[in-house]
């Protein structure tokens, strides 16, 4: 396979039988032509050759696989050093050391760029972090020095000789002066070793109390952990100590900004540049205090400057993109957004901040990408992001969820929610989200979870009330709603919705004068929701107020003419009427509107049958099955024509499908019930009966089948029992004739039903 061609072909390399190494590397991309390392590898034995055109394009090729691999840039930066081409090396090195802040010999081959232009700043800054990182490349620095001719990295070792020998004693046991200290403690910093500094800069200071770097090293590691006051208290010191120590008045900055004390931020800021023009870091600082300060122009000032200094400075572009977002200018926010990344790919905040541009420019996909990349990245900031002034981490999972839910992708929003949740465990707004999104995934009794979750974090939150009682409406729990929708409109009585809700519970109770006064509450305060003037309209329905109501569906179709239960109100409000011809035009608009909405459906059905076309009528319930196979009303009307056709079975089943739909479905059992009564199966009629009036005791239907079927039995006085109690609820009975209009029997099951009541009626 491919790893044993490499493997001979790497050892072969190390042997200098270059020609034989590429043989091998060659057959090892041809096996597999996605491998870097065989790129990367190939690269360095054409190097060795002299094919530098032959390595680049090695070079090339294993960028384009992994945009990320450091070693791949630097490597580049080193055909171009060789083609004296050294902007572009620059550029490479930057990269480089970006992706891998402790690939060293790239910090020391860019030193020697920097040197052989004769930017000795820049050139002893690399030096210095190389050695740092390796010790070793001291030898290596004074090896190249003897050997190389340039005039410029000649006169560098004169200018690094002191430098050298303060540092060749970071790294000996015992340091012998404060400076010593010092930068052994610097070195300790910067791998992580916070707390070995810390005892080295405070033996630097006991050897020499007057060294004022110590004071402003330690200074930083405080500023690190957050002790603002107490870096402030160093950096007092060393700028006592030292005047012109232009790095304490940078860092003081910091601090006093990060506690708020904003003048003396600034102050420190201007200081630190008065005394070095060129300090970027100062600059840049500048640049977020302006920002935090709301002074665009002042920012884009400074973060210009800036980038006039290290054009290729992530941290630059970020801020100067995140001015450029607050002032709305979202395409160049974008476009820095975009170099920040390209001048640092592993930039954290930079994708972070690009997805929110990208968010807000609706460019969705582009920001689930970059918020995946932060994840990816680890969330954690590294010492450059900490640099550029923000906090310790971004968190990509909250707001990637926040994406998909608003894509309606259920379940990615749980899963990014979740991760959310474990990283913050304490967030109630988490919670409250996840709860959403398991509501929009059809999972409540998990949302009611997760709403409870958020209420308990921070019971004043009327939102996590609000959700949990549309919650507890969906389940039909109707006084728990009540009960979630009290509390909060106790902590926010302004919001329309909650009332709008609470009304609908108490629509779902039949406390319709209750339901009206919320809707009432809901208008008062938004009164362009068309659907609360459907609700209301509703309840004046039933309140017997019809008139009100159909003004309440006109006003609501006024205000949304796209709103499907408008129309299917206002249908029934005109079928009420007998007006089947407006009625008919309302169900066809809601259906048009919403070809998915199943009561429409079932609705227009109902006008069909009403004007007895009873396969129109089927037509329209079955396309309401079709859309949802779990709706127990098609199923029940559907079955309600077959029964009035004679086809039983047809009945039948469609009424046991309506009744494991909705076991409490009282019009499925009546009406199965007098199918079983024309088969004459009686037992079955009486079972189906009895079971609709167990649901609903005062269904007339149920209980007229009930006495029927009793009669029939021969259970006589049973029937005159309940058919006596229906006379004394309703004087119709005693004139039967209204039995013969009723659309709810088969005319001769009228019929038949009228004779054995007239026949029982003498009896009573």
């Amino acid at each position: 396979n491919d790893g044993i061609f490499f493997s001979r072909g790497f050892i072969l390399a190390r042997l200098h039988r270059l020609e034989e190494a590429i043989t091998d590397y060659d057959q090892a991309n041809k096996l597999n032509p996605k491998n870097v390392v065989v790129y990367l590898e190939r690269g360095r034995s054409y190097i060795e050759m002299g094919n530098l055109l032959a390595a680049l394009a090695n070079f090339n090729e294993a960028i384009n696989l992994d945009s990320k691999d450091a070693e791949a840039y630097a490597y580049r930066a080193g055909i171009y050093c060789q083609q004296r081409k050294y902007s572009e090396a620059l550029a490479d090195y930057d990269i480089a050391v970006q992706l891998d802040p402790q690939l060293s010999w790239a910090y020391f081959n860019r030193g020697q760029v920097y040197a052989s232009l004769g930017k000795k700043d820049l050139a002893s800054d690399d030096f210095i972090h190389a050695f740092t990182l390796n010790p070793s490349l001291i030898k290596v620095f004074e090896k190249t020095i003897s050997s190389d001719s340039d005039k410029n990295l000649s006169e560098m070792k004169n200018a690094l000789e002191e430098k050298f020998d303060v540092f060749r004693s970071v790294f000996t046991d015992k340091p012998q002066n404060a400076e010593a200290y010092v930068n052994r403690g610097s070195a300790r910093a910067d791998r992580g070793d916070r707390e070995g500094a810390l005892v080295d800069y405070d033996e630097a200071i006991k050897l020499d109390a007057k060294f004022a770097p110590a004071y402003n090293n330690r200074g930083n590691l405080y500023l690190h952990r957050g002790e603002w006051a107490l870096a402030i208290s160093e950096y007092n010191k060393a700028i006592e100590l030292d005047p012109r120590l232009s790095e304490a008045f940078n860092n003081r900055g910091v601090s006093h900004e990060e506690l708020g004390e904003w003048e003396q931020a600034g102050s420190d800021f201007n200081q630190a540049i008065n005394i070095n023009p060129n300090y970027t870091h100062a600059y840049l600082n500048r640049g977020t205090f302006y920002i935090n300060q709301e002074l665009w122009g002042d920012a884009i000032t400074d973060l210009n400057k800036v980038l006039s200094l290290e054009p290729h400075l992530a941290a630059a572009f970020l801020q100067r993109g995140l001015v450029y977002f607050y002032q709305k200018k979202l395409n160049l926010a974008k476009g820095d957004l975009n170099k920040a990344v390209e001048m640092n790919p592993k930039y954290r905040y930079a994708y972070y901040y690009r997805a929110i541009i990208n968010t807000q420019m609706g460019d969705l996909e582009s920001a689930i990408s970059d918020y995946i990349e932060v994840i990816e990245l680890g969330e954690r900031s590294t010492s450059s992001d900490e640099m550029d002034g923000f906090g310790p981490s971004v968190d990509g999972h909250f707001p990637l969820g926040l994406i998909y839910l608003q894509k309606q992708n259920w379940r990615a929003a749980i899963i990014e929610f979740s991760q959310a949740i474990c990283k913050k465990q304490s967030d109630p707004v988490i919670y409250l989200y996840r709860g959403v999104s398991h509501f929009g995934n059809g999972d409540v009794d998990l949302a009611i979870v997760d709403f409870t979750e958020c209420i308990e974090l921070d019971p004043k939150k009327a939102i996590g009330y609000y959700n949990r009682g549309q919650a507890f409406i969906h389940q039909k729990e109707w006084q728990k709603a009540i009960a979630d929708f009290n509390a909060a409109i106790e902590l926010e009585p302004t919001l329309p919705d909650t009332y709008a809700n609470r009304g609908i519970a108490y629509a779902g109770i039949k406390d319709w004068e209750s339901a009206l006064s919320d809707y009432d509450k809901a208008i008062e305060l938004n009164p362009k929701a068309a659907q609360t003037f459907v609700n209301r309209g509703v309840a004046l329905a039933q309140l017997g107020k019809h008139d009100e109501a159909l003004a309440d569906y006109n006003l609501a179709i006024m205000l949304d003419n796209q709103n499907s239960n408008a129309y299917l109100n206002r249908g029934t409000a005109y079928m009420r009427q007998n007006l089947i011809d407006l009625a008919t035009a309302d169900f066809d608009d809601a259906i048009e509107i919403d070809p998915n909405n199943v009561v429409a459906y079932v609705y227009r059905g109902n006008v069909s049958l009403e004007q007895t076309k009873t396969e129109l009528a089927i037509d329209f319930y079955s396309k309401a099955i079709e859309l949802d196979i779990k709706n127990n009303t098609p199923y029940t009307a559907r079955g309600y024509v077959y029964y009035l056709q004679g086809k039983w079975e047809l009945a039948i089943d469609d009424f046991n499908t309506a009744i494991n739909n909705y076991p409490d479905d009282v019009e499925a059992h009546s009406r199965r019930g007098f199918v079983y009564f024309a088969l004459n199966n009686l037992n079955e009629a009486l079972l189906s009966f009895r079971q609709s009036i167990k649901t609903d005791s005062t269904n007339i239907l149920a209980n007229i089948g009930l006495g029927i079927t009793l009669n029939a039995l021969g259970r006589t006085n049973e029937a005159i029992k309940i058919l006596n109690n229906l006379i004394l609820k309703d004087k119709r009975f005693l004139d039967l004739s209204w039995i013969e209009k009723t659309n709810s029997l088969r005319p001769e099951m009228a019929v038949e039903v009228k004779k054995i009541l007239k026949s029982i009626a003498k009896v009573i």
